[in-house]
C-alpha cells in the first residue's frame, strides 16, 4: 500500500508495465469517492470511471455506460505500455490525470491510498518505493474440523441420463454444501443434534464422514498466486493420495468481490 496523486500512479505503473510483470492497483476509497473510481489491470492499463461533469473535464475519450441504473457514467481506458501509444497521446492522458488530481486537491482530498500488486522482485525493481510505502501479507486463515459430512456429487459436467432441471438441482445442492463448508457449518458436523424444527439439512448424497482442513484466503492477490492454488487443486483432485476439492466458492467470490477488488480463495483438504 502506498499513497499516490493520479499523475504519479500512472508514471510509476508505466516503469513498471514491461512482460511478465502483472502490475495492479485499487484505490482505498471511502464514500466521497464513489462516484469517480479507476483501477489498473494486470493487462497493463489504467480504467477510469467517473461522472459527466469529470469526463468533461479530463478532455479524453471514452465510452458511456449503457446500464440504466448507470446513467452518465463513464469509462476511459489509459494504455500504460508507451510502446502502445504515440508520444503526444501519452503527454495528453497525462494532463487529464492531472486535471483530477487538481480538482480532488481543490475538495481537500489530495493523494489516493492505493493497495496494489507488484509480483516484481527487488533484485529487478528499477522504480524506488513510494510515499507511504508499506507491505501487507496475505496469509491463510486455517481451520481444521474433525469428523464432517463430505458430499461426493460426483462429475459437474451433465451426463446422458440427466434431465438439465436434475443438473441444476444437483448443482445448486453442491454449491449449497460448498458455502457451509467454507463457513463452518455445525449442519455437516457428524454429531450435530439440532431439533429438526429449528433446522434441516441433509448432505447431498453420497457423502462420507472425514476430517477437514479448510484454507483461507483473503486480500488483493498476485495473478500468479492464485493460478498456483488452482492448479494445486486441481492436480491434488485426481490424486490417488488425497481427494481435495477445489472448493467451487473460489469462482463465485472471486465474480463477487471483483468490484472491490478482493480475492478470496477457499480450499478444503478432506481426508477420511
Amino acid at each position: 500500500m502506498a499513497q499516490f496523486t493520479l499523475s504519479e500512479l500512472y508514471d510509476y505503473a508505466s516503469r513498471l508495465a514491461i512482460p511478465d510483470v502483472h502490475f495492479k492497483a485499487l484505490p482505498i476509497t471511502d464514500q466521497r469517492d464513489a462516484d469517480d473510481t479507476w483501477c489498473i489491470d494486470p493487462r497493463g492499463i489504467l480504467t477510469l470511471c467517473v461522472s459527466k461533469s469529470l469526463y468533461e473535464q479530463l478532455g479524453l475519450v471514452g465510452t458511456k455506460l449503457p446500464f440504466k441504473k448507470c446513467p452518465d457514467r463513464y469509462v476511459i481506458r489509459v494504455p500504460l505500455k508507451h510502446e502502445t501509444t504515440s508520444v503526444g497521446i501519452q503527454a495528453r492522458q497525462r494532463a487529464a490525470l492531472g486535471v483530477w488530481d487538481r480538482v480532488r486537491a481543490s475538495e481537500g482530498r489530495g493523494r489516493w491510498r492505493v493497495a496494489y500488486v507488484d509480483p516484481s522482485t527487488s533484485t529487478s525493481r528499477t522504480v524506488d518505493e513510494p510515499e507511504g510505502y508499506a507491505t501487507a501479507d496475505v496469509t491463510a486463515r486455517v481451520r481444521r474440523d474433525a469428523d464432517v459430512y463430505v458430499s461426493h456429487i460426483g462429475d459437474l459436467v451433465q451426463s446422458s441420463e440427466e434431465t438439465t432441471e436434475d443438473h441444476q438441482e444437483r448443482l445448486e445442492a453442491l454449491f449449497e454444501w460448498v458455502g457451509m463448508a467454507c463457513l463452518g457449518a455445525q449442519r455437516l458436523r457428524a454429531n450435530d443434534r439440532v431439533d429438526p424444527y429449528v433446522a434441516v439439512y441433509e448432505v447431498p448424497e453420497p457423502a462420507s464422514i472425514e476430517d477437514v482442513t479448510h484454507l483461507h484466503w483473503r486480500g488483493l492477490m498476485d495473478n500468479a498466486f492464485v493460478r498456483t492454488m488452482i492448479d494445486t487443486a486441481v492436480y491434488a483432485r485426481f490424486s490417488s493420495f488425497l481427494l481435495f476439492y477445489f472448493l467451487i466458492a473460489l469462482v463465485r467470490r472471486v465474480d463477487a468481490m471483483r468490484n472491490v477488488g478482493v480475492t478470496q480463495i477457499d480450499l478444503g483438504n478432506f481426508t477420511s
